[in-house]
């Protein structure tokens, strides 16, 4: 059996039965991880400051333990440790366009989600 790419049963024990709960906090969680992601890519791509990708990985980690994306948490955490370290910025490349390619494929599961609990 596949492994789910999206694992949302930690949203459904929080929310309790309460579909605009899920619908809300899915809603933020596409947004945030959208608008995180490029937040994110820009600053990897354009900035020597290690304590700004930390600070941004950290941000995003946090909501990807809610909202469970397969190896988006543990990417996250990797790029923490890499800035935290001020580490190499090509291994912080090749794990944020693993994210980005994670995130995309995940998207459309996570509509789904939202659409099917929007009331």
């Amino acid at each position: 059996m596949e492994e789910q790419l999206v694992d949302f049963s930690f949203v459904y024990d929080m929310a309790e039965g309460d579909k605009t709960y899920i619908y809300e906090l899915l809603s933020l969680f596409l947004k945030t991880l959208s608008e995180g992601m490029v937040k994110l890519e820009s600053i990897i791509k354009s900035e020597e400051d290690y304590e700004a990708i930390r600070f941004q990985a950290h941000f995003l980690k946090s909501s990807a333990k809610v909202v469970k994306v397969k190896g988006m948490f543990d990417g996250f955490l990797e790029l923490e440790a890499l800035a935290r370290e001020h580490m190499s910025r090509e291994r912080m490349l090749l794990i944020l366009a693993d994210l980005l390619q994670i995130f995309e494929s995940a998207k459309p599961e996570l509509e789904a989600e939202v659409q099917k609990n929007q009331i």
